[in-house]
């Protein structure tokens, strides 16, 4: 007999769950099944890649790396935020009807977004292959970098989403100032090309941008700096604070809400 789940360990299980039934459903009418995935990563960087690379005067293959690495963070992080604005509404049916903790439903969009994000990276091998980047010993800080973001994701995913089933109005908002972030944080562009104290200044207060650090420069050969290691540490912190007030405070509220 296998032993019983405790009530945390059920609502990860049950998330994991649903979260690979919705992967399945997405590809398993595609003839191209996973490998759209992939197809889709590539084009974007064979259009994105040649244009800015000429555009800030980079090399090629060197900016190739940068922007992959960029990318299939970004998607990640912004695809799980979107996701969990709605995860409530799109489960309202259930929420109503089913004793299960309201919660899971985010964890189930974090848990596809997050195994989406893993098979994403299984490409970079071949780019780092095409960039002429060669691992070092800085790549075992990627999964921190990993463990880190995904937390503060998931922390940033429960408050969005309490506030997404309290004002209907909040998932396009997020939507739009998402897109704002992605062209506000060096993803196609490189920070070498801002001048100013004031601009780096709020590129440093800007979370994602070194959520996105802690992840992007292992892959690219180096250590994050210590300022990337503390601020995204104070992220995850305070998102965890944020998260867990708004749990407490109106998960009980929830399926009035929906």
């Amino acid at each position: 007999m296998k032993p019983a789940l405790s009530p945390g360990n059920r609502v990860i299980h049950v998330a994991y769950v649903l979260g690979m039934r919705d992967i399945k459903r997405t590809y398993q009418r595609s003839k191209l099944g996973f490998f759209r995935l992939f197809l889709t990563t590539i084009l974007s960087l064979v259009i994105i890649v040649p244009i800015f690379a000429t555009i800030q005067e980079r090399d090629l293959s060197e900016f190739l790396a940068y922007v992959a690495s960029g990318l299939l963070i970004w998607s990640f992080i912004s695809d799980a935020i979107n996701d969990s604005a709605v995860a409530y509404l799109a489960s309202a049916r259930t929420i109503r009807q089913i004793a299960i903790p309201r919660v899971t439903f985010v964890f189930q969009r974090i848990i596809r977004n997050a195994l989406m994000l893993l098979m994403s990276l299984s490409i970079f091998p071949i780019i780092m292959v095409i960039s002429k980047l060669a691992p070092t010993p800085y790549l075992l800080f990627l999964p921190i970098g990993l463990f880190i973001t995904v937390l503060c994701v998931t922390n940033i995913g429960i408050v969005i989403a309490t506030l997404g089933a309290r004002f209907r109005d909040l998932p396009a908002i997020v939507s739009a100032v998402m897109r704002v972030l992605f062209f506000l944080s060096p993803i196609i562009w490189v920070t070498e090309r801002i001048d100013g104290q004031i601009a780096h200044f709020i590129l440093g207060l800007n979370p994602f941008y070194h959520l996105l650090q802690i992840v992007r420069l292992p892959l690219l050969g180096e250590m994050p700096t210590s300022i990337n290691w503390a601020l995204s540490i104070f992220a995850l912190i305070a998102s965890s604070i944020l998260a867990y007030v708004m749990y407490r405070r109106f998960d009980s509220k929830i399926a009035y809400w929906v």
